[in-house]
């Protein structure tokens, strides 16, 4: 009996041990229709516990902590079901990193039972360097980037790290600039040119793609200081 009541009270634990306490922001590449607002679904499989999130599309969202488990994120949204009960309609879902700060990218999948494809980056210090830029690829061809003295080149559906460049003007810019392949002699034809500031404690998030509208390769930069490193203050005693 008592060996029975060990294994049971054992299983009660196993869905506990298996979750994780993180803290995540989103972002919002860009919106499918006019949803502003998903739900996280933490906790279990079993015991799932819903959290809204926003979408936000020029800016990350506030830290918001929850508990998760399993491999991957996802995000639904509810809705009422025939018998008048509220259910989760998973809108996306992404590979769920190592680390304990995360960010949530919600890019468009054309998809229409899934409308989003959520890259979900580890946004620790040691993942994600301060001063450094994470470029995501997500036009159909490679695309280059020079960022000051950097030159790489990223396949499509690829991500890569850049570090802090140090070839910058008095103003702390260096110049930016992108290039898509092309046929003869020239194998890069220039699509945009730019300057970013660049500081050591600032981070970039860049994101290339392809306008349907008009073909062209452009890249979407969100650079912030991370919310953990700005200063704290406390909140006055009353």
């Amino acid at each position: 009996m008592r060996a029975l009541t060990f294994l049971l009270i054992l299983a009660g634990w196993l869905p506990a041990q298996d979750l994780r306490q993180i803290s995540l922001r989103t972002l919002c590449f860009k919106r499918v229709g006019d949803v502003k607002e998903v739900m996280l679904m933490g906790g279990t499989k079993e015991k799932p516990v819903p959290t809204p999130v926003p979408l936000y599309q020029s800016i990350y969202s506030d830290q918001i902590e929850a508990e998760v488990s399993g491999d991957k994120l996802t995000f639904s949204l509810p809705v009422t079901s025939k018998t008048g009960e509220t259910v989760y309609k998973p809108v996306g879902e992404g590979a769920l990193p190592s680390g304990n700060r995360l960010a949530a990218i919600f890019i468009p999948s054309g998809d229409a039972d899934k409308p989003y494809q959520i890259l979900v980056l580890d946004e620790t210090e040691k993942a994600f360097p301060l001063g450094s830029t994470i470029l995501v690829n997500l036009a159909p061809e490679p695309t280059r980037i020079t960022l000051g003295e950097h030159d790489m080149t990223i396949p499509p559906g690829k991500m890569e790290k850049i570090p802090m460049a140090t070839n910058v003007n008095d103003l702390k810019q260096a110049t930016v600039r992108i290039f898509v392949p092309m046929e003869g002699p020239r194998k890069w034809r220039p699509v945009s040119s730019t300057t970013w500031r660049i500081l050591p404690e600032l981070r970039n998030l860049a994101i290339a793609y392809q306008n349907p509208k008009n073909g062209r390769t452009s890249v979407n930069c969100y650079q912030e200081v991370p919310p953990w490193r700005l200063p704290q203050f406390e909140e006055p005693k009353s």
